[in-house]
């Protein structure tokens, strides 16, 4: 596929090992674009920029929008109610450890887990570690106090 632009630097199949774009990414199948921490994109980047000093942790910047090590974020509107989840909803063979992101409401937020969808669990934080792999889990993200749509997951086999 031919992408417009300047593509000698972007990664648009797979790297000169054979390596498919996605295994530099955390979760891109299920919407994690953020770099792997042992990626060919951390501290791959040109800090040779002419119209602006780049801030940057490491040798150099990462490649792409997301950062390794950074408070991860969500792209859009800010709504009343939480959207843009991560994983997406429906999403399949999901790692069983990852970060649950979302595109925060305006207001305070609070994220439930589990796989009864009846029976959600307050969660913490947003890191997750030691789901059941094949195993469905349903989330949302409730904001001052207001329940908010129920997502769904499918964890990986192993």
């Amino acid at each position: 596929m031919a992408i417009p632009g300047v593509v000698s630097n972007n990664i648009t199949d797979a790297d000169a090992d054979g390596a498919p774009v996605q295994s530099y990414l955390k979760g891109a199948a299920w919407g994690d674009f953020r770099p792997r921490t042992d990626s060919a994109l951390v501290n791959s980047g040109s800090a040779n920029a002419i119209y602006l000093a780049l801030d940057y942790v490491g040798s150099a910047p990462d490649i792409g929008a997301y950062k390794d090590g950074d408070t991860p974020w969500v792209p859009g509107h800010r709504h009343a109610v939480a959207t843009n989840p991560v994983p997406f909803n429906g999403a399949e063979n999901v790692a069983v450890e990852l970060e649950l992101m979302f595109k925060a409401a305006i207001g305070n937020s609070r994220i439930y887990l589990g796989t009864d969808v009846n029976r959600l669990s307050d969660m913490s934080g947003t890191l997750v570690s030691g789901l059941i792999p094949s195993t469905t889990y349903f989330w949302r993200v409730d904001t001052d106090g207001e329940a908010g749509e129920i997502w769904n997951f499918s964890t990986a086999s192993e």
